[in-house]
């Protein structure tokens, strides 16, 4: 019990140091939980399972408090429709951003958890190592653009490193959790091809766009972030 107990007491503190507050918490937090509790009876499930549910709904805040940004940020810089970007006029909130992360995760409910989590957790240490290989390829290309904050270069190689890891592993052991995530991957490039990448769309798809923006800005009580709270919402379409 002492064993097993203390193995899980230094996992846990190690991915706190290696990982922050990220979403592989919640995932080894799940994993860990039930080995843990079978092995040590109920007087160690009194101890341990308050403190890692505690742990996992703390992680879990924040990630709902930041997947909705990140569709927010990607409508301002026009990979996503602009209404996706608008926030409540008064309580600032991204409402739009935060209803399609909500509908996409009650999508994703039907499957097993752990395929889940399998799945998730691979597409996004992949999206996360391009993120930071990006940050040094620009490094080396345009040395020249401004970075409010520097870390030495060893900083993010190590991190990349641990993405490679973290996405290779899964490949292997689970082949089909992480198939699946590729293909959920793949399939947001016909939506951008059509979305972003085709310019010259026919007047019937922008007055749709246009329509679809102006009620959601009705019903939902948004505005684009940069438009002045004072100012009136976008004007009424013309039909």
């Amino acid at each position: 019990m002492d064993c097993l107990t203390s193995r899980y007491i230094g996992l846990f503190s190690g991915e706190r140091v290696v990982f922050g507050c990220s979403k592989s918490i919640p995932a080894s937090g799940f994993k860990c939980c039930g080995g843990v509790l079978r092995k040590t009876g109920t007087g160690a499930s009194q101890v341990f399972h308050p403190s890692i549910r505690g742990t996992i709904n703390i992680c879990l805040n924040g990630i709902l408090f930041t997947s909705g940004r990140l569709f927010l940020a990607g409508a301002r810089e026009g990979h996503l429709p602009p209404c996706l970007s608008f926030i409540h006029i008064t309580k600032r909130t991204p409402i739009p951003a935060l209803l399609v992360t909500a509908t996409l995760s009650l999508m994703l409910l039907g499957a097993d958890i752990f395929s889940l989590i399998n799945c998730l957790s691979f597409v996004l240490w992949l999206s996360i190592g391009a993120a930071v290989g990006a940050l040094l390829w620009l490094r080396r290309t345009r040395p020249d653009l401004p970075r409010p904050i520097r870390v030495h270069t060893a900083v993010p190689v190590v991190f990349i490193l641990g993405c490679v890891y973290l996405v290779v592993v899964p490949m292997i052991t689970e082949p089909y959790s992480t198939g699946m995530g590729v293909l959920l991957t793949l399939s947001g490039l016909p939506v951008y091809a059509f979305g972003v990448g085709w310019k010259n769309k026919p007047k019937w798809i922008n007055t749709i766009h246009k329509v679809s923006t102006y009620s959601v800005q009705r019903v939902l009580m948004v505005v684009a972030p940069e438009q002045q709270l004072d100012e009136p919402l976008l004007s009424q379409p013309s039909t």
